[in-house]
């Protein structure tokens, strides 16, 4: 009886691939374009050695879509559409995932025919903008330390106990009279006169808080420790911060005011490291790389002047996947750049190409309208030539986030500043693609 379990089984999943393959031919499916909360990353393996790409709460639905997997994931840095109609959530892509090429990941969502929700053991994965990473909290009289290891005799030995409105604030009133204090285990509180001594990656202290998603407290055995300000130099890991794959360290500066410092690709992963996001944004040639709050990669050409460098004390947070290296921290970003006697590609917009002249950064997809609507296509070797040579016949065309291309006759939307078209195009280093919602624009 298993085994006809079995064969029906894979017989239906064997339908289930023919039909989408079916369904996908006549509709043209196309990577699901941004709306402002979510941007596609890449097509990844999955399931490789039985592990999954993203290892977060999952679900499936016959009426799945980009859209419907991005607010079912909204609480994590990245989801996943596969097979048509699967999703999954993850905070970190595995590192045995590989990215293979955009064709494999070709089912069509099973509820919007339009979009690509990835294939057989294929994930089409994305990274969700507005996700907010939890944090340790900022409080008035304390300080957060790090994370450090607990025991079986406790580090903080005093006063435990346990409730499920947990927050940081919650631990350090019933730890009124001691030195400090810590959480742990989503809903545990500690406390003691003893600084801790064993530090731990930033990346082990990730449960959020009982009482508050928004704050970290601790993990199995790890503790968020706080402490008065005049502790605030507890033992723990020294960061190296000089040099890393060519760049060299430029200082710690501020972030998000009003915009970010470094304004070209970006990627967020709880084990990041200097040589990941350095790895990240030499792939396109960018000449500065910054990371900040542990987990979070920025790339870009130049910094945005509004930027200011602060006291390197600014930048404390231990990177994610290295606790021996500084990984900015809220709000303040570590900056690393290639050295002015590198050999730096010069990125450009053309003057001209294929009839067309260059006009400026351009505002695109205001309230989910295209600035230019006629038609358009993407490709991984996207260069303003091949865009200029699909929009023959048309007035305009435009490049956008590194390899899509649009056309049209009219043009809506507006003018941005040109530091906002800060992607590089994915076929040609040397020439500027757009960004986010912004386009390089082209007209006759």
């Amino acid at each position: 009886m298993a085994h006809t379990r079995f064969n029906l089984h894979t017989a239906a999943r064997l339908l289930f691939s023919v039909l989408h393959l079916v369904n996908a031919l006549p509709s043209n499916p196309q990577i699901q374009s941004r709306d402002g909360t979510y941007t596609y990353l890449a097509c990844y393996t999955d399931a490789v050695a039985g592990q999954r790409t993203l290892e977060g709460p999952a679900t499936a639905d016959d009426t799945m879509t980009v859209e419907k997997c991005s607010s079912f994931c909204s609480k994590y840095s990245h989801f996943g559409v596969e097979y048509g109609r699967e999703c999954y959530c993850g905070n970190t892509i595995q590192t045995q995932a590989l990215v293979v090429a955009r064709s494999e990941c070709g089912f069509a969502c099973s509820g919007n025919p339009s979009e690509f929700c990835g294939a057989g053991n294929r994930m089409d994965v994305y990274t969700n903008l507005g996700f907010s990473s939890p944090k340790p909290a900022t409080l008035v009289d304390h300080v957060y330390l790090g994370c450090f290891i607990d025991n079986g005799d406790r580090v903080l030995p005093n006063k435990p106990f346990a409730s499920d409105t947990m927050t940081a604030a919650f631990c350090a009133q019933h730890c009124q009279g001691y030195t400090y204090f810590g959480t742990q285990w989503s809903r545990e509180c500690y406390c003691g006169n003893v600084a801790p001594q064993s530090a731990a990656s930033e990346s082990e202290c990730s449960f959020t808080c009982s009482g508050s998603d928004a704050e970290l407290c601790g993990a199995g055995m790890r503790l968020s420790v706080y402490g008065p300000p005049a502790a605030s130099s507890l033992p723990g890991p020294t960061p190296s911060q000089v040099a890393v794959s060519g760049y060299i360290y430029q200082g710690c500066y501020t972030d998000n005011l009003p915009q970010r410092v470094l304004t070209g690709d970006l990627v967020r992963n709880p084990a990041m490291s200097l040589e990941k996001c350095a790895s990240f944004c030499n792939i396109s040639h960018y000449t500065y790389f910054g990371v900040e709050f542990t987990g979070e990669c920025y790339c870009g050409m130049s910094l945005d002047t509004a930027s200011t460098k602060q006291a390197e004390v600014a930048c404390a947070m231990k990177c994610g996947g290295d606790g021996t290296e500084i990984c900015g921290d809220a709000n303040r970003i570590s900056i690393y750049a290639i050295p002015q006697t590198s050999t730096i590609p010069v990125v450009k917009n053309l003057a001209t190409v294929g009839g067309f002249y260059y006009s400026s950064c351009w505002v695109d997809n205001v309230d989910g309208r295209r600035s230019l609507s006629a038609k358009d296509y993407r490709a991984d070797d996207m260069t303003a030539e091949k865009c200029a040579s699909f929009c023959q016949g048309y007035s305009y065309f435009g490049l956008e986030y590194s390899r899509e291309c649009y056309c049209g006759n009219t043009v809506g939307g507006s003018m941005a500043s040109e530091k906002e078209c800060g992607h590089i195009c994915v076929g040609d280093s040397s020439q500027w693609c757009g960004g986010g919602d912004r386009l390089s624009l082209y007209s006759i």
